[in-house]
């Protein structure tokens, strides 16, 4: 079958590629290279993380695939055990940034990313999960040369992280330095559990041999997921939030997401603006979207709009008073133009993983996910890098550790 495919490596979009010559559609391609991704973006996508897909198509209604992560504690016996693996660690960004997020077992939420493609393949794809598994099978015992690019994602997340734990660092710095470009990288352990759930099936991680090995990597080392967890998780199917955009109709990740809406805002300021005065990439045009995405953030922490549920709330907010104001504000800030240098823009890579895929018969999807910055450990022996969403404080606004259980967290995913 033709489509297309994009994604954040060559490898990632070969799977793609592949599935597609296979006679598999967009799904299975989309899949596909969201398991390659796993190894060939493994700083900024792992197996343990969640994430949402979008799918559109002539015989398909447009869905949104929720499969992010939860938070953990269900069944659990009093409060949060006071040796909790999380750690605070350093993160240093370009132009010397420190961030600090937080890794170990305490920082991990319920994975989604396995039963979130599994899900979606059952249901919309056309070709088994072992077949769809191969790429990401072979790229993980075979490994590659590290591009400057992926290099780079090793780089910028970081000793401190990725070598949290033996584990870790055994993928990322075997030899005792970081990866970096031009260096072979591999997972073969990986490769061998991706081969087990081929035979096991995706439910192996939730209530199978993977999820045993789960489950006590977290009693062992103090981190907080139970079996409880992990057999009530679910992926979750909504419908996408929908607007208009100049002559163009939006659909993308709605709530508990925060994402969807933020971009729904930015739009709506940008339809104020005649992009036919602007030079794609300039110093004009990135001021233009440099005041979007800070009135976009004055706007999510002002309104906090996690708490629209329900699709005219956040249609509402779009229809605002303080819409307006927001539109002058930001009409004035661009009136007055860029300051009187304009400085370098490098090229970088994004801080997460996106894929997105359409084939020959019009069927698109478009995947999402992310593991934060990895919990710096792996499940046991089997390879599988695990999410630190519970770390990030962009996403715990209230403080760590205090959702309830079960609850599905937010994103800025979209």
């Amino acid at each position: 079958m033709k489509g297309i495919v994009s994604g954040g490596s060559q490898q990632t979009v070969d799977a793609g590629a592949e599935m597609l010559r296979r006679g598999g559609n967009a799904v299975d391609a989309a899949v596909a290279a969201t398991f390659a991704s796993f190894v060939a973006e493994a700083a900024i996508s792992a197996p343990g993380g969640g994430g949402f897909a979008l799918i559109s198509g002539p015989d398909h209604e447009p869905r949104v695939y929720d499969f992010f992560c939860t938070m953990p504690g269900l069944g659990r016996d009093g409060p949060i055990p006071p040796d909790m693996d999380f750690a605070a660690v350093p993160v240093t960004f370009e132009g010397g940034i420190v961030e600090y997020f937080h890794a170990g077992r305490g920082s991990t939420a319920v994975p989604g990313n396995i039963a979130g493609l599994a899900q979606l393949l059952e249901d919309a794809g056309s070709l088994p999960l072992a077949v769809v598994l191969q790429p990401a099978i072979k790229l993980a015992r075979d490994g590659f040369p590290l591009t400057k690019g992926q290099a780079y994602l090793i780089r910028i997340i970081g000793r401190e992280i990725l070598c949290y734990t033996p584990q870790s660092a055994a993928i990322f710095a075997p030899q005792g330095d970081l990866l970096g470009e031009g260096d072979h990288f591999a997972n073969p352990a990986l490769a061998k559990t991706l081969e087990r759930i081929a035979v096991e099936g995706w439910e192996s991680l939730y209530a199978g041999s993977l999820a045993e090995l789960l489950l006590d990597e977290h009693r062992v080392h103090g981190g907080l997921i139970t079996a409880e967890d992990l057999n009530d998780y679910r992926v979750v199917r909504r419908e996408p939030l929908r607007f208009s955009y100049r002559d163009f109709t939006i659909l993308t990740n709605p709530p508990p997401s925060l994402g969807g809406m933020l971009i729904a805002y930015a739009l709506r300021l940008l339809e104020h603006v005649d992009l036919t005065e602007h030079i794609y990439g300039d110093w004009n045009h990135m001021t233009v979207l440099a005041e979007i995405m800070r009135s976009a953030l004055i706007a999510r922490h002002r309104d906090q709009p996690q708490r629209f549920q329900r699709p005219q709330e956040w249609a509402a907010w779009l229809a605002s008073q303080q819409m307006d104001v927001d539109l002058a504000d930001f009409a004035r800030a661009v009136a007055s133009g860029p300051p009187d240098t304009s400085p370098d823009l490098p090229d970088g890579p994004s801080s997460t993983t996106h894929i997105s895929v359409v084939d020959e018969s019009g069927l698109a999807v478009g995947i999402t996910t992310t593991p934060g910055e990895t919990a710096g450990y792996t499940v046991g022996s089997t390879g599988l890098l695990m999410n630190n969403i519970l770390g990030e404080a962009d996403l715990n606004p209230d403080g760590f550790h205090q959702w309830p259980p079960g609850m599905r967290l937010s994103s800025m995913m979209a």
